[in-house]
């Protein structure tokens, strides 16, 4: 008999003392039925998951973080985040060796797109020609360089993504799991979007105050998306690629102090960010401009993505406005052979008694 378990959510933004606010893209209802239009033509899903998949509100989340571009990148960036979580759903129940094989595919739409595709090719491929098409026309050369690297970085994450899944490795190591987090999120092709039409050189985007500021918004956003998605992903059993998972893991510690420990990485992220961006070199007015949009990026991309997770029903169904005010949460179970949580696994040891023999779901999982 399985007993609820209820947990509270660390209130990132409060913590951290977030000081911006949110905006919403004027160009939200005219582009949002385009591009769902765009979206459903490809006929990837059924009837059912369809409308699970709209109930998400992607391009809210869109509409939230990216408030001040102009409706044809508007446009094009809804239909990026269509294609991001459409990968994402279809990886997710994919072996290692199709997840391959589908990311073979986009990779080499992504390096050419006038290039036809294999027989018997996944759908998504026909989706990334048509979307990418659209985005080399609309991209300064420079900025479409760096979009193009991000994303075949990006893709070929998730593919190592899947085969972890299948072969069920866990990361038990906080710092290497951020690290590779920065990847498989798709959050460095989410910034490049913020500068699709300015010249930003890499040798200003390399410099070690840029660098470090660019790593603290890629990992804030990781740690806010992974806290908030923690308990849809336990109930899906995808939740060993998740910051609290890796927590629990490494501090041998059960999901609410692993929350808790988040929240406090969460909050000295946030400060050395806002440490950092008080060092931004000087350049030309040009530079500076495009500089700002990159940093000005992550800040409006955190604070959109945390009013969309309350605002759809993506992660906390139709109790958003309730968890906001509340904070609390109760915890889905996990599926057999997909249990991590090591103060449950623990606990149940326990009441097992002198008898049992389980093993401890907290030992190191890599060879």
């Amino acid at each position: 008999m399985s007993t609820t378990i209820t947990v509270t959510l660390p209130d990132l933004l409060a913590i951290s003392n977030w000081p911006y606010e949110c905006t919403i893209n004027p160009h939200h209802r005219s582009n949002t039925m385009k591009s769902m239009q765009w979206m459903e033509s490809f006929q990837m899903l059924t009837p059912k998951d369809l409308a699970a998949f709209h109930r998400c509100d992607f391009p809210l989340l869109v509409s939230l973080s990216y408030p001040t571009i102009s409706r044809e990148h508007h446009r094009l960036a809804v239909d990026l985040f269509y294609w991001f979580f459409l990968f994402d759903e279809i990886t997710d129940v994919q072996s290692g060796d199709a997840a391959r094989e589908l990311a073979n595919v986009l990779l080499g739409v992504l390096r050419d797109p006038s290039q036809p595709l294999p027989v018997g090719t996944h759908v998504l491929g026909e989706m990334t020609i048509d979307m990418w098409s659209r985005f080399l026309e609309f991209c300064v050369p420079s900025s479409a360089a760096r979009l193009q690297r991000d994303l075949e970085e990006y893709v070929e994450s998730v593919f190592l993504e899947a085969r972890d899944r299948e072969i069920g490795y866990i990361h038990t190591s906080v710092k290497e799991y951020l690290i590779h987090r920065r990847c498989t999120s798709g959050s460095k092709a989410v910034l490049d979007l913020y500068t699709l039409t300015v010249d930003l050189p890499e040798d200003v985007m390399s410099h070690p105050v840029v660098r470090r500021l660019t790593d603290n918004g890629l990992d804030f956003i990781g740690i806010q998306n992974d806290v908030y998605s923690y308990n849809y992903e336990r109930g899906q059993g995808i939740h060993a690629h998740n910051l609290v998972t890796a927590v629990m893991k490494e501090n041998v510690v059960g999901v609410q102090d692993a929350l808790d420990h988040c929240g406090e990485l969460f909050r000295q992220t946030a400060q050395s960010f806002f440490d950092n961006l008080q060092n931004v070199p000087s350049s030309s007015p040009d530079i500076q401009q495009a500089l700002l949009l990159h940093t000005d990026g992550m800040t409006q991309f955190l604070t959109g993505m945390t009013e969309w997770s309350y605002r759809s029903q993506r992660y906390f169904g139709n109790k958003g406005d309730t968890i906001r005010v509340t904070r609390r949460l109760e915890l889905s179970n996990e599926p057999s052979g997909r249990q991590y949580d090591c103060q449950l696994q623990a606990n149940k040891k326990l009441h097992a008694g002198a008898g049992g023999s389980t093993t401890s779901c907290c030992s190191k999982e890599r060879d």
